[in-house]
């Protein structure tokens, strides 16, 4: 995967940010300021907040470019 700041970003990268990520990180954000929520409420946005701004980073990196294929084949035989 190509990630969303390469020169011709990938489809999955662009679709996993403006899908997930960034409506998470802002619903995080929102509930993160409102005045009176619980702890456990607390604890459970900012884990949200954590897994979703890990997403983030990892759709702005890319993953690695090896040819799956190519690893299938080897794995078997062909």
């Amino acid at each position: 995967m190509r990630g969303i700041l390469s020169a011709a970003p990938g489809p999955s990268a662009v679709r996993l940010i403006v899908g997930t990520h960034l409506p998470l990180i802002q619903a995080a954000l929102v509930l993160w300021s409102l005045p009176r929520v619980d702890v456990a409420l607390r604890v459970l946005v900012a884990l949200v907040f954590t897994m979703a701004l890990g997403g983030l980073v990892a759709a702005i990196h890319g993953g690695s470019n090896d040819d799956r294929r190519s690893c299938w084949r080897h794995g078997h035989g062909r």
